[in-house]
């Protein structure tokens, strides 16, 4: 039995996503808004990374009881998902900032949530 790779040629594609990344920056210029995130972006990621960091840091110290470890193990939780969905995934796409080496250092929070850009 052999394999067959299907492949579709779309005569449009050469014409549409042109013109969509044109309506896009017309739409960013008509209504003055900038492509990076700004001071909303800088109180999203303090507040996910510190989502992330409090708890861990409250379960380094060991001064809590068992319960309460799992409760901040879950906010942690929260917080891991909230800095790889919202903080890095920004960055990665040059959204975070209008500075490429802070998107750089804020796509590096990868390897903080123990990612690698290998895997």
């Amino acid at each position: 039995m052999t394999t067959t790779n299907v492949k579709f040629l779309n005569k449009d594609k050469s014409t549409f996503f042109p013109v969509l990344r044109t309506r896009i920056e017309q739409y960013f210029q008509e209504n003055a808004i900038c492509k990076s995130g700004g001071s909303p972006m800088v109180g999203k990621a303090i507040f996910m990374l510190s989502l992330y960091l409090v708890p861990y840091i409250l379960i380094l110290t060991n001064l809590f009881p068992a319960w309460a470890m799992l409760i901040l193990s879950g906010i942690m939780g929260i917080g891991i998902a909230g800095v790889g969905m919202s903080v890095m995934h920004d960055a990665n796409h040059g959204s975070f900032s209008t500075s490429p080496w802070v998107n750089t250092l804020f796509s590096g929070s990868l390897y903080l949530l123990g990612g690698n850009v290998y895997n």
